[in-house]
This record gives C-alpha cells, structure tokens and sequence, in this order.
C-alpha cells in the first residue's frame, strides 16, 4: 500500500479510500493501519517529501475487514448458509482461511474463525472453518471436531475462505495428485486438503465457477457487498 499512497499523495488527491481486503483484522491489516498511518504522518523515510500543507487537509478513510466484528459474522455465515446449505444437507462443507501464526496473531483475530464456525453450526453441524495458519485449526483440526460429531466418512465440499482464490486454494486445499501427498508423513502441513481427506476416508469435492477455478469470496456477491459497505 505504501507505493500506491505516495502516488495518490504526489497527485495531491483531497479524499483518499483505503479498503481492506483481507477476511480477519489480523497480521496483514495490521500491515495497512501501519501505511494508512505513516502516510498521513509523511512518514516513509525514503518517501518523506509530500507536501504537509496537503496531508494536513487531505481525508483518509479505511475501510475494515470482511470479519470485523461479531455481527459480520453472523452476517456472513448467513450469507455463505444461503449459498451452500444444499451442501451441507449432502455432506460437509469446509471452509479454508488463512489466519495468523500465533507469534503473529495480531488483535487476537484468529477467533474470528471459531466464531464464524459457531455461527454456521447454528444451520447445520455440517460446517467447518480451519486455516493453513492459525494454532489448533489446522484441517487435522477440523477432521477431530468432524469425528468427534460422528462424521467419519461421507462428501466433503471444499471452500477457500479467501478474498481470492489463489495459490492457497489451489494448491493447500484444492491440489490432487501424489505431489500433494507425502505417504510417509500423512500429517504434514504440504498436504493438501483434498488429498487429507480424501486419504482418510472422506470423498472431497471442491466446486468450480464458471471460469472451471475454485471461486475466492471477492466471486460471491453477498459476500463482497460486506466489503463494500465498510
């Protein structure tokens, strides 16, 4: 963000828009409040010469993230139940995130994941919600709370719980084949999804939009009117 704010800076722009992207206030937004924070202070020490009679006057607003507050979660789990409740009546559906090594947790915003979980859960015990990221939810995770409600077998939809769907969807959950599967270590975190599941006696799926790719939350239009409200 720090290049394209100079850039609106140096075109002397009276009301500048910062819009996260990202699904949690974790690690990365922090990353945004931190560039949002020393533009407005002129503060890019290789950058510093925008004009501080314009950054006195000049307007930033930033906009949060998808999961911001436990209302958006509710929010959103009614809107992806909406989308994906005739899945859920046919077998699980998971929903991939990123989330944030826990070293790294910043605002304590890996909770937004259990909580969008709970949320869901109140449509169906169906969903889950694990991350290739974030401490004690990792899709090992979420197999133990499925076993744990009795679903040892059976459909399960894959889901990236990302803005976009990209190398994380393509290949930690959607990747097939032998090179995303290690046999002498069924655990590791190089595995993907759908060979883990797959090799642990469930039937994985992961459906395609109309493109033939995984879709990213940025393709449902329930979902990225939350974005653009904020």
């Amino acid at each position: 963000p720090r290049y394209l704010l100079h850039a609106i800076g140096a075109a002397k722009y009276k009301t500048v828009y910062v819009q996260s992207l990202q699904v949690i206030p974790g690690e990365e937004f922090a990353n945004v409040v931190a560039a949002v924070k020393k533009f407005a202070n002129n503060g890019y020490v290789k950058d510093a010469h925008l004009d501080d009679e314009y950054l006195k006057n000049v307007e930033i607003h930033l906009g949060m993230p998808l999961l911001n507050n436990l209302d958006e979660v509710d929010d959103v789990a009614k809107l992806l139940n909406d989308l994906y409740k005739d899945e859920a009546a046919q077998g699980v559906v998971a929903f991939m995130g990123h989330g944030n090594p826990d070293n790294y947790d910043s605002f304590k915003a890996n909770v937004r994941y259990t909580q969008l979980e709970e949320a869901l859960q109140v449509y169906s015990k169906n969903y889950y919600v694990g991350t290739v990221d974030m401490k004690n939810n990792y899709k090992q995770d979420v197999m133990t709370r499925m076993k744990n409600k009795g679903i040892a077998s059976g459909k399960i939809y894959l889901h990236a719980l990302m803005s976009i769907a990209g190398d994380h969807a393509h290949n930690d959950m959607a990747g097939q084949g032998s090179e995303y599967w290690d046999a002498s270590d069924p655990e590791s975190e190089d595995n993907s999804w759908f060979e883990y599941f797959a090799h642990n006696g469930y039937t994985p799926n992961v459906p395609l939009g109309s493109n033939n790719e995984p879709l990213g939350l940025l393709e449902l239009q329930g979902v990225l009117n939350v974005w653009i409200n904020h």
